[in-house]
């Protein structure tokens, strides 16, 4: 049995199985602290529920049992084993993932085999962009998929792919699938979005309570944007506010808008944390001149008189995936910027789910593809692309003032969950 228990390998063989490949270090204990990270789980959880017995390719020893996956070294994936999947994805589109997967293991080409043998097997990728490194490395990733799920309607395809189809370049998935439609082809490309765990509590007690004296605001994720300069629009919005609202910032990668050149640092690592918690609760608008981008409104960063004298902003730790819940559960706010300050991206905010999934109101800067979801489902209101502070002082006053009854949770939680998710994606790769 390729040195795999028997009882797990005729699991298999006898139920509906699944292979999820995230990265090669993955590991029963690996900690996560983002979306990326755990999205391979969610859709797994969903073919649980979908009947499927579900396995995690892994670097652990064996095969260990953990949250109802089955976590299996890559070394027992021998093609023997491989080819009793019914179904294998691919959860991860970047260079340094795939890259180990295809020079250290060959899982690749070891499907590639499989599927030669076992024409029932269907190996789908799941990822946010096209994983077009595959191409990079010899393998031709279109014929590789029966599916490709990308994240969004308006992701674009990569030019190598639509010459392949004979379509022309700057394609998304939605004008694709039309374009075929219109050669009488069904598009083997097409999209699930982000979606989230019904259940997020993870039985763990997080002890944080928010001042109970203000309004609370959290600000979830990366500060590079901007050069750094959204670290001093946040200091300036809260000295606008004024003493009668708070902000918890938990904190991602983040570039201080002091250092130029610019350097990426990590709010995972405790000294360079530290640095950011220091300069932001010092509240102190101080920059290097060369970090002022000239789309950056004045507004945003100079000095008033009437600015509060006392701001209040803390800066929380890093918490695992999960456990972050229940901390933006006790806010009444969630803010949150545009990727870029210029134009809509064809991504998603995993942030802005994440405060939808947590049921508080929302002030975001449009941009991503789903802060259309703010107003459709009555979270809050929407920035306008690169705005000023002034306008979100506004856009916060009011939301401040909106009911929560009024937010249509049920419906979003209907509409975006990983069950719901995972269904729409069986349903189109059985089709």
């Amino acid at each position: 049995m390729d040195g795999i228990d028997k009882n797990v390998f005729s699991n298999i063989i006898e139920q509906k199985s699944a292979l999820i490949i995230t990265h090669l270090y993955e590991s029963s204990t690996k900690v996560y602290t983002h979306y990326s990270g755990i999205k391979g789980f969610l859709l797994g959880k969903g073919l649980i529920d979908n009947g499927y017995s579900t396995f995690i390719l892994s670097n652990d020893d064996g095969i260990i049992r953990h949250n109802n996956f089955d976590y299996i070294h890559h070394k027992l994936l021998t093609e023997k084993v491989l080819m009793n999947f019914d179904l294998i994805v691919v959860c991860l589109h970047n260079t340094e993932i795939l890259t180990p997967l295809h020079v250290n293991i060959d899982i690749f080409n070891k499907i590639l085999c499989c599927k030669e043998k076992n024409k029932n097997m269907k190996v789908i990728n799941k990822t946010c962009q096209y994983p077009i490194i595959m191409d990079n490395l010899g393998i031709d990733s279109y014929n590789f998929f029966d599916n490709i799920f990308l994240q969004t309607e308006t992701t674009l395809i990569p030019s190598l792919i639509l010459n392949k189809l004979n379509a022309s370049d700057k394609l998304s998935v939605y004008e694709l699938r039309e374009y075929l439609k219109g050669q009488g082809i069904k598009s083997k490309i097409d999209s699930s979005e982000m979606t989230f765990d019904v259940n997020n509590d993870k039985n763990k007690t997080v002890t944080f309570e928010p001042n109970k004296d203000t309004i609370n605001i959290v600000y979830l994720g990366r500060l590079m944007g901007d050069n750094g300069m959204d670290i001093i629009y946040l200091i300036k919005l809260m000295k606008r506010l004024g003493k009668k609202y708070m902000l918890y910032i938990m904190p991602g990668s983040f570039t201080l808008p002091i250092d130029f050149p610019k350097k990426k640092k990590s709010a995972a690592r405790p000294n360079q944390h530290d640095e950011l918690k220091t300069f932001i609760e010092k509240y102190e608008i101080i920059y290097h001149e060369n970090n002022v981008s000239k789309h950056t409104h004045s507004e945003n960063y100079y000095i008033e008189e009437d600015d509060y004298n006392v701001c209040n902003i803390s800066v929380l730790p890093q918490y695992e995936y999960g456990y972050h819940f229940e901390v933006i559960k006790k806010m009444d706010i969630g803010f949150g910027f545009s990727s870029n300050k210029n134009k809509k991206v064809p991504e998603g905010s995993s942030k802005l789910f994440d405060y939808m999934c947590s049921n508080i109101k929302i002030v975001f800067e449009d941009g991503w593809d789903n802060t259309k979801y703010i107003e459709k489902y009555n979270f809050g209101k929407c920035l306008p692309l690169n705005s000023k502070v002034s306008e979100a002082v506004v856009y916060i006053e009011e939301v401040s003032n909106m009911k929560s009854d009024d937010i249509k949770y049920d419906d979003f939680i209907n509409d975006h969950n990983y069950i719901s998710r995972c269904n729409k994606l069986l349903k189109t790769t059985n089709s």
